[in-house]
């Protein structure tokens, strides 16, 4: 019922009631009443979530305002359109909620692009604000984002990212940490990205399937910080050429993000040293970062990025958090679980959704695939956030996961080596029945999960597929080594081994399975010991450089003396 019609009902009462009686009259009135305050505190519910309330194809001027929390306001001025209400999205994550307001671009009638603006509230009261502004046309779109500090907010300053040059033709770091200060208390935090330029790009196939990517075209600092009497405000720039997109997020606490400023100088060294794992260029619908040169579509300049599954999973931040406690570590563990649940949809597994090319060309897979090691990688790391914060079900991801591939050998999706002795392929078309070569560090991820969902369940399916597999691996204990004493990387279908094989992801995941066994109470195959002290020998002989996670896992599994006295150890 429009508000019009409830307040043409509210004064023509007497119309309605005629001569009647005066209770009747009053009764109505009381209805009627009541109808108009519900509309009303329902519309001022809508205006407070966002602090927007517009309607569907309401047509606005250029700028439109609203809260972050309680203490920050937000405003967008478009420069050269105007702005209408499309549609509000709503949902319910684990400790964070989601809302995403979604304006189109007009002038004249005609549409010329987006504009998406989704607050994601963490459990803490922290707030993530990202705005994306696509542009659809072949003309120019811009745009400014402004954020309005209380005035209780007398001070502040920046802790800058940006101590060296950093890795070509990879994203960077955010572009600052500012610290709010009401007289000399610190009365909260905001880390605010750099933006992104890019454009979408996209490859059909004739099945249907799609693989997606975007071009990355520029990293920018666009932030500009106005002070005017009493009012201190951030304006960040927003400006897209045809048919592009540009994104930006900020994190926003009325707490310390970082208590120890210790903490915050070793994030800000990790990122310029050893950032190559660590996720930059956030949006609302997960990360996105560099993709190898072997997808397509690809650019010309090798730019494509693209939403890389093993960049879900903050391994880093996981460990930062682990160390420190550190509230923007928890922001960013809480906002993973975010990404992977919205990605994942309603399957039990995570598809990748870019082609790549080798695949295609070898197997004739095309994006949206199955690997397993992804998979894998990401049920570990589901388990480990949610022992680490306290999250219910803790093992759904792994036990998923364990039955898809329990799944493989009913299908028979394997590579078999003997009678109870086979290999799981690396790969498997989510359409087509195709068997892929199998590689070591898959295999033994594999193992993990097995393993991980036989102590869990007690069910000895699991163990019983973990035995196959370790089977295969025992058959063909030599066959896995090369001649320099390096392991192989990968099987083929036929059986034949080739390719070069990672330095130290194999031999983590070497060390680390001695562990799943060790838990599944069960004996551990001679050929861990061979692999490892085989592979180690290697790697020494080409003067790798051994990572910290891997010299932990070595003293912890009794192989440091391998390594004691080798002098290329990272810091990392």
């Amino acid at each position: 019922m429009s508000m019009t019609l409830l307040l043409f009902l509210w004064g023509t009462m007497d119309l309605i009631d005629g001569k009647g009686d005066l209770k009747v009259s009053k009764f109505k009135s009381s209805i009627i009443l009541l109808i108009v305050l519900s509309v009303l505190f329902i519309s001022f519910l809508s205006f407070n979530l966002f602090g927007i309330n517009n309607t569907k194809g309401e047509e606005l001027k250029n700028s439109l305002e609203f809260s972050l929390n309680k203490k920050f306001g937000v405003s967008y001025k478009s420069d050269d359109s105007n702005l209408e209400f499309a549609k509000k999205e709503e949902s319910t994550y684990i400790k964070a909620e989601n809302m995403t307001m979604i304006y189109n671009l007009k002038d004249k009638g005609e549409k010329l692009g987006e504009l998406h603006l989704t607050k994601r509230t963490i459990d803490n009261g922290d707030v993530f604000l990202f705005t994306r502004l696509n542009n659809m046309t072949e003309k120019r779109l811009e745009g400014k984002l402004t954020l309005t500090l209380p005035q209780s907010i007398k001070q502040y300053d920046l802790k800058d990212f940006d101590r060296m040059k950093n890795r070509a033709g990879l994203t960077t770091y955010p572009s600052a940490l500012i610290r709010f200060y009401n007289k000399q208390n610190e009365k909260g935090h905001l880390m605010i990205s750099k933006n992104y330029l890019s454009a979408p790009m996209q490859k059909g196939y004739e099945n249907g399937n799609v693989s997606k990517v975007r071009h990355l075209l520029s990293e920018d600092e666009n932030i500009k910080i106005q002070r005017k009497k009493e009012n201190i405000k951030l304006v960040i720039d927003f400006e897209t050429t045809s048919n592009t997109i540009s994104e930006q997020w900020i994190l926003l606490s009325n707490k310390k993000l970082f208590k120890e400023e210790k903490n915050i100088n070793y994030w800000i060294k990790k990122n310029n040293e050893h950032g190559r794992r660590i996720n930059t260029w956030y949006t609302d619908k997960g990360p996105y970062s560099k993709m190898p040169k072997s997808v397509e579509p690809q650019t010309e300049d090798y730019m494509a990025y693209g939403r890389k599954l093993l960049m879900f999973k903050e391994e880093e931040i996981l460990l930062q958090y682990k160390k420190t406690k550190e509230r923007y570590f928890y922001d960013l563990l809480i906002n993973s679980l975010v990404n992977l649940e919205q990605f994942r949809g309603d399957n039990k597994y995570w598809p990748t959704e870019v082609t790549s090319t080798w695949l295609k060309r070898s197997y004739g897979i095309k994006a949206p695939f199955i690997d397993t090691r992804f998979n894998e990688r990401i049920a570990l790391y589901l388990r480990g956030v949610r022992e680490e914060i306290g999250i219910d079900n803790q093992n759904k991801e792994v036990i998923n996961y364990a039955d898809l591939l329990l799944k493989q050998q009913e299908l028979n999706n394997v590579i078999k080596v003997k009678e109870n002795a086979f290999y799981i392929p690396d790969y498997f078309s989510m359409k087509d029945n195709k068997i892929t070569h199998t590689s070591l560090n898959h295999q033994l991820g594999g193992l993990q999960i097995l393993l991980s969902a036989y102590v869990i369940t007690g069910d000895k399916k699991y163990l019983n597929v973990a035995r196959q597999i370790q089977n295969a691996l025992d058959e063909q204990k030599d066959d896995w080594l090369t001649a320099e004493g390096d392991t192989w990387y990968k099987v083929m279908p036929d059986l034949q081994f080739g390719g070069e094989d990672y330095q130290m992801v194999t031999l983590r995941d070497l060390l680390n399975t001695i562990d799943y066994w060790r838990n599944a109470g069960q004996e551990l195959s001679p050929i861990y010991e061979k692999f490892i002290r085989s592979k180690v020998n290697y790697l020494k002989s080409v003067d790798a450089e051994f990572s910290q996670e891997v010299v932990k896992l070595m003293k912890k599994e009794k192989y440091y003396y391998l390594i004691k006295r080798y002098p290329h150890i990272s810091k990392y």
